[in-house]
């Protein structure tokens, strides 16, 4: 009895210990499947046979799953996978099996979320499952490194790929001067096999008082760490050359220095073509001294007869009246071929002058209104001649020049204008500001005009145009280059613009720009004539008036004012750049004024800070009331009619000096 319930108890106890380690199985089962359903991996029981025993993904990876859970448990590998997935996962399972190492496979897959790369990894479990050997499989989501690493690959062999066609020789070394990597063009160089420069040294590549002198080169880089570009002589089996050679230090990502990289470009030609043509430029400029020379002393020679031919000319014109005409006539020619004559050697002389550096260039303000009048009176006669028309306007800029060269220019160029023209045509001279430190002078015709290819020859010296030969037009093919040179040393230019494409095309002309530097216009003081009343005045006035019997009266009046300055302009545009640049007690504006009128200048030259004390008037013809009224609300601090009250405005100008 006692033993029956003694093996009931011992039955009992038997069967609550199971149950316990039912519980403690099922507790450990809950954990671990807790601990799977944090981890970043997708985790599977597979056994030999490929069956999915088990599949568990935390919630943040359940789309990572080729199947749902539920269509995955108790199917195959083969089933759930694509075949050659499916193959390539049950070797990896089949070799742990076999021999109790984990497995690794990397493997490609498209997935609920899109195509995906996984990293598998798989490990023996001890305990048969149903009498059969089994794995647990943890695959990890690797797209994003996959991605990354592809990306590093595709530049790296895209690095390779450009290192290996460059046709340069490139090469890296690490510390101890060993070649680690070499291109194609390095071994083209060297004539040497891949396998007898990697892991080799300077040493047994070079000859050895090379290899020294590379190896300290290589050292000074990795002690400067810098890179340096420098020319240097190697050795090859063709015989010495000259290199370029740019070399510096590589690093890894704690910025140690790792060894030195080299780019290297053969030079050899380039030195030897670079001396070919030093010599050749050597030989040019001796020629070139040699020509100057030449044409200095003939232009000395060729004006000592001349100075007789035109003198004596000269005074039979001048003393003999009397006579014949043809004899006159005679005499008129042989003064006007000696002209000629004489300028053709003035222009060989200043280019001969220009090329030796010796021409005396002497820049200054100088007044283009006067020197542009100048210079169309000095063609007048010819332009009459020639039956064309001189147009100049007005103009109120200073440049910055040697005035006898920019007249020399100028002339130079309104002759053209006149004998490349037409009879009945004209040609204009203008001038404007080109921002603020330019000014273009403009010269325009109504001629032939210039074609395309010519325009890119006109300024070369001794170039006559196919037209000028054809219609035997007088002239010797420097002057535009002697010009170009003159300008280049005022620190000016020219050019040219003209609209045909031929001789026999319709044309409108052409118009050669002259540009200069700008500088500011000089004040104009005169002596003193003025009334005791107005000598204590001191102010300096700025009028825009494009009148010019107005401007005159100003101007006059003016000379009255010792200690005063009057600037006068004929537009709002140029007041305003002036206004920019200088500062004025008084401004007095014409309300109708070409361009921009009074009342928009007023509004600029209010804005300008400099200008807050000074007084603005306007001074118009235009007495009604509205337009009175208009002008004093626009900020006018006063408004004057024309004619003006002389008295007023002397009166005008007394209180503003003693404000």
């Amino acid at each position: 009895m006692n033993d029956q319930h003694k093996s009931k108890a011992q039955l009992i106890e038997e069967l609550q210990s199971l149950r316990a380690g039912q519980a403690a199985e099922s507790h450990h089962k809950e954990r671990l499947m807790a601990v799977l359903q944090v981890l970043p991996d997708l985790a599977f029981i597979v056994d030999e046979d490929g069956l999915v025993l088990e599949a568990v993904a935390s919630t943040a990876n359940e789309g990572l799953l080729y199947k749902k859970k539920e269509h995955a448990l108790g199917k195959t590998i083969w089933n759930i996978f694509p075949k050659d997935n499916a193959k390539a996962l049950m070797e990896t399972v089949h070799k742990t099996i076999n021999t109790g190492a984990p497995g690794e496979l990397v493997y490609f897959l498209n997935v609920p979320q899109g195509p995906c790369w996984f990293e598998g990894r798989s490990q023996k479990l001890e305990n048969p499952i149903n009498g059969k050997q089994a794995v647990i499989w943890l695959a990890r989501d690797i797209t994003q490194q996959q991605v990354i690493k592809n990306t590093l690959i595709e530049k790296n062999n895209l690095l390779n790929s450009v290192i290996e066609e460059m046709t340069d020789i490139f090469f890296v070394k690490d510390l101890q001067g060993h070649y680690k990597i070499v291109n194609k063009a390095c071994l083209n160089f060297l004539q040497c096999r891949k396998e007898a420069i990697i892991d080799h040294d300077d040493f047994a590549i070079f000859p050895k008082e090379m290899a020294i002198k590379f190896r300290e080169a290589d050292q000074k880089i990795i002690s400067d760490a810098v890179t340096k570009t420098f020319d240097e002589v190697v050795h090859t089996p063709k015989g010495n050359i000259i290199v370029m050679t740019t070399k510096g230090v590589y690093r890894n990502n704690n910025n140690q220095i790792l060894g030195i990289f080299g780019l290297v470009r053969d030079i050899s030609e380039r030195i030897e073509k670079q001396q070919k043509l030093e010599i050749a430029r050597n030989e040019a400029q001796a020629a070139n001294e040699a020509k100057s020379v030449f044409l200095s002393r003939m232009s000395h020679e060729l004006r000592t007869p001349l100075h007789a031919i035109l003198g004596f000319s000269q005074i039979q014109k001048n003393m003999f009246n009397n006579l014949p005409d043809q004899l006159k006539e005679c005499n008129d020619e042989i003064i006007s071929a000696g002209q000629h004559l004489l300028s053709l050697v003035n222009d060989i002389l200043d280019i001969a002058h220009i090329e030796q550096k010796k021409l005396s260039i002497e820049l200054e303000p100088c007044d283009l209104n006067a020197i542009m009048s100048q210079s169309v009176n000095l063609v007048k006669q010819l332009a009459k001649g020639n039956s064309v028309s001189l147009f100049s306007e007005a103009c109120t800029l200073n440049v910055l020049a040697d005035k006898t060269r920019l007249k020399q220019v100028l002339i130079n160029v309104l002759t053209n204008a006149i004998k490349y023209n037409r009879a009945g045509g004209t040609v204009t001279l203008r001038s404007s500001l080109l921002g603020k430190s330019r000014v273009q002078i403009s010269i325009q015709d109504t001629g032939v005009g210039i074609c395309k290819t010519d325009q890119t020859i006109i300024f070369d010296p001794l170039t006559r145009l196919k037209y000028a030969e054809e219609m035997q037009i007088e002239g010797s093919g420097i002057g535009l280059s002697l010009c170009k040179s003159l300008l280049a040393e005022m620190k000016g230019d020219i050019s040219v613009v003209s609209d045909v494409s031929g001789v026999d095309a319709v044309s409108e002309g052409s118009t050669f720009h002259i540009t200069l530097p700008f500088t500011q216009l000089e004040q104009d003081i005169t002596p003193s004539n003025s009334p005791a009343v107005l000598s204590n005045s001191n102010i300096s006035v700025l009028y825009i008036e494009d009148d010019e019997a107005s401007s005159s009266l100003l101007k006059m009046m003016f000379r009255a004012l010792p200690d005063s300055t009057l600037s006068i302009t004929p537009s709002a545009e140029q007041a305003i750049i002036l206004a920019k640049h200088n500062s004025y007690q008084l401004i007095i504006i014409d309300i109708n004024l070409p361009g921009m009128d009074g009342i928009n200048a007023l509004k600029i030259l209010k804005k300008m800070h400099h200008l807050k004390p000074c007084k603005i008037i306007a001074l118009s013809a235009d007495a009604l009331t509205d337009q009175i009224d208009r002008a004093l609300s626009a900020g006018f601090d006063q408004y004057l009619t024309k004619p003006v009250d002389i008295t007023q405005l002397i009166e005008l100008i007394k209180n503003i000096s003693k404000a």
